[in-house]
């Protein structure tokens, strides 16, 4: 019997071949399971919904293509839609400290990787100093340690006052894109060369941070950068 991380409730865990073989529980209840959707049919390239069809590039990634002239992010992947549901349960696990909730994440994080991006190396956005102290924690750090992944820390802030991405609108968002907050870790740089990285973050809106820091890896030589988050705006 396990205990429901978000809602405390108590209930029996589904027993399959897969799971024993691979020997992970489940964090979720089944009523609050069902409150997360899972990206399904959209955009290839960021998993943006298009109405239920698939498209090769929605028109916000042909928009991000035509105001940068290229675009540094070769896909993202997400694990669900950012719904209230979940907006909820980030909000508690960034912004009030619980960490644990990268748990709830951790399989099917590592499942997604597995499956799509076997090969890569992988990273995670970083936290401002600030940031950093004010939380405890690099909520996309953790999501791969939670993991059991390795990661390497290759990129930092060069702002350390950072204004929060979630008080921007999304013009805002795309417009400052230009204004890249992130540097190379310099003991780091021979580690890029000619690698296809994947870059951790917790959630997608305008791709606007995940394709700042692929820009950054690309310029000191990585082959490819792609993005998987846990949420994505629909």
């Amino acid at each position: 019997m396990n205990h429901c991380l978000l809602c405390g409730s108590t209930y029996w865990e589904r027993l399959s071949l897969a799971r024993l073989v691979v020997a992970e529980r489940e964090h979720l209840c089944g009523n609050c399971a069902r409150k997360l959707e899972p990206v399904k049919s959209g955009c290839r390239k960021c998993g943006k919904w298009c109405g239920g069809s698939e498209q090769n590039c929605c028109l916000d990634c042909k928009l991000w293509k035509a105001m940068h002239k290229d675009d540094p992010l070769a896909r993202n992947c997400s694990l669900y839609y950012y719904n209230p549901f979940l907006k909820e349960l980030l909000s508690a696990y960034k912004y009030r400290g619980d960490a644990a909730l990268a748990q709830m994440f951790a399989s099917q994080l590592k499942q997604a990787i597995r499956r799509e991006f076997r090969c890569h190396s992988l990273t995670y956005v970083p936290l401002s100093a600030d940031r950093l102290q004010e939380r405890g924690f690099n909520q996309s750090e953790l999501l791969l340690t939670a993991s059991g992944l390795p990661a390497s820390p290759v990129l930092a802030r060069v702002d350390q006052a950072p204004a929060k991405q979630s008080k921007k609108t999304r013009e805002n968002r795309i417009k400052s894109y230009k204004k890249n907050p992130f540097c190379m870790i310099s003991r780091k740089t021979s580690d890029i060369a000619g690698k296809d990285f994947l870059v951790v973050d917790d959630i997608y809106t305008t791709g606007t941070t995940v394709r700042q820091a692929a820009a950054i890896l690309l310029a000191h030589g990585a082959k490819s950068v792609s993005s998987l988050t846990v949420a994505r705006a629909k």
